[in-house]
């Protein structure tokens, strides 16, 4: 532990209490902690209340030292008579109350865990400084990069084409992928369309003028070139003249013309631009047009799913969900998709949670209003921000996990979850230290990963911040999923 601490050895109780109460140690132990001293202090102080609520039954009657516990003489001898009677005759019990007891020696045990899991997280912290990161994982942490690049610059293209005309905002979904070949198959898929460029698979909301019905549109978009490279070339849409051949497509115009065809819209993106793909250059697609409101996100599941096992997922589809999503930051991360952390509430899916039915959790997707909603500016250093995503993920795995919502656990722990956004980092370590031990190790490792990065100072660069969410967190789910990385 911290210098000055370990060398000592600890002989009784009261020498640990000295210790605790001694400031000198007190600033070594803050010092050393960082962030985890506040809740290794909360998890001390809880420790006493239950030491001391024990001792308080333990001590009612007063013993004669070195007497057997049962011995009646040493207790007679104890406690003289007053006034012809014992003082603590209404208060005398031979046995505790048993559920009370277990309830308290519990809590104790789970505390003890707390603090060891405390103790052994800065150790690993500490350990693993300097930064190490492999290869694969800094080749990893380039992939996504470049996936970020796309998709931040699809988000441009779509503003762009959002036709001036049409006052509603729109709602657009893409569909999330891992863009990692996770199987023979899949690799075997990458290859064959690797001359294609990247796809993404979009949904754009229209309302029907007819039954003032919003639906889903489906695309696809492919990335064709090197979209880092600006040009001052635009496209335009196949139904436009020349005379607007300065002006970008208008999406609205596509996706309403698109409600009658049978076919997927498709478009490709170069350069902060989509051009819409005719029917003659493109492959036939089957037509794919979904009821908008026919959406559940994960907050909802995993609320109206709590406790009914029916409804569950499987463990294979978690942990290939917990690993589709990390990858997600990494690819929409500071982009205008996410803009802050991803949370439960901004995963969707496709489907109404019934009875009955089991949504189709293997595609997730995020979903932005276009033309992005005004913010407030709020100046945030790029380590917070960066800290608030790593704690947003650590929840979303231990949801994941659990199968149960942050709240359902705070309501069942008496854990007051008001002032979230100061507490957020203390409130999920304490979830994730008393169920640790129930975690498989490699997702538990993910976890871990994501509390203890909080605490690096290499966070506030964005490049060792990628490289060490792939180190650290990815490349654990990759093989907690048992899945292989071509």
């Amino acid at each position: 532990m911290a210098a000055g601490i370990d060398s000592q050895a600890l002989q009784d109780e009261q020498h640990c209490i000295r210790l605790l109460m001694d400031q000198k140690v007190a600033r070594k132990l803050q010092d050393y902690l960082r962030s985890s001293f506040d809740r290794f202090q909360s998890v001390v102080r809880s420790y006493e209340r239950c030491l001391k609520l024990i001792a308080a039954e333990l001590v009612e009657i007063q013993r004669l030292p070195h007497t057997a516990i049962d011995d009646l003489h040493s207790i007679v001898a104890a406690n003289p008579t007053q006034k012809g009677g014992y003082q603590f005759r209404s208060r005398v019990r031979f046995t505790l109350d048993r559920k009370y007891f277990k309830e308290l020696i519990d809590t104790l045990h789970e505390q003890t865990t707390m603090i060891t899991q405390i103790v052994d997280g800065m150790i690993l912290l500490h350990s693993q400084k300097p930064i190490h990161i492999t290869e694969s994982s800094q080749q990893l942490a380039e992939h996504f990069r470049k996936i970020q690049d796309l998709v931040r610059s699809l988000f441009t293209a779509i503003e762009r084409g959002c036709s001036p005309g049409c006052h509603r905002s729109h709602e657009v979904m893409m569909l999330v992928d891992s863009f990692l070949a996770l199987d023979a198959q899949r690799s075997q898929d990458a290859r064959n369309t690797q001359a294609d460029g990247t796809s993404f698979e979009v949904y754009f909301a229209t309302m029907d003028q007819y039954t003032n019905k919003a639906h889903c549109h489906k695309a696809l978009v492919r990335a064709e070139g090197n979209t880092n490279r600006l040009s001052r070339a635009t496209s335009r849409s196949p139904r436009q003249s020349n005379n607007t051949q300065d002006e970008g497509i208008s999406i609205c115009q596509e996706v309403h013309e698109a409600s009658e065809p049978h076919s997927v819209l498709e478009f490709r993106l170069t350069a902060n631009h989509l051009r819409y793909v005719q029917d003659q250059e493109r492959k036939h697609l089957p037509h794919d047009c979904r009821d908008l409101h026919a959406t559940t996100n994960l907050d909802e599941f995993l609320t109206n799913s709590f406790g009914d096992e029916d409804r569950h997922m499987e463990w294979s589809q978690r942990a290939l969900l917990a690993l589709t999503l990390s990858c997600c930051i990494l690819q929409m991360h500071d982009t205008s998709w996410i803009q802050t952390a991803l949370t439960k509430s901004q995963v969707n899916f496709f489907g109404v949670l019934t009875e009955g039915l089991r949504l189709d959790v293997s595609k997730p997707m995020v979903a932005q209003r276009v033309p992005l909603p005004e913010r407030s500016s709020v100046l945030t250093d790029s380590a917070t921000k960066r800290k608030e995503v790593l704690v947003e993920l650590a929840v979303l795995l231990l949801e994941l996990w659990h199968q149960k919502p942050l709240q359902q656990w705070a309501s069942e722990k008496d854990v007051d979850c008001t002032d979230w956004r100061e507490r957020a980092s203390d409130i999920t370590r304490q979830w994730y230290d008393t169920s640790s031990h129930r975690i498989l190790p490699l997702y538990r490792k993910a976890i871990a990963s994501c509390l203890e990065m909080c605490d690096e100072p290499g966070i506030s660069d964005e490049g060792i911040f990628q490289k060490l969410l792939c180190e650290r967190v990815i490349r654990p789910l990759i093989k907690n999923s048992s899945y292989s990385v071509d």
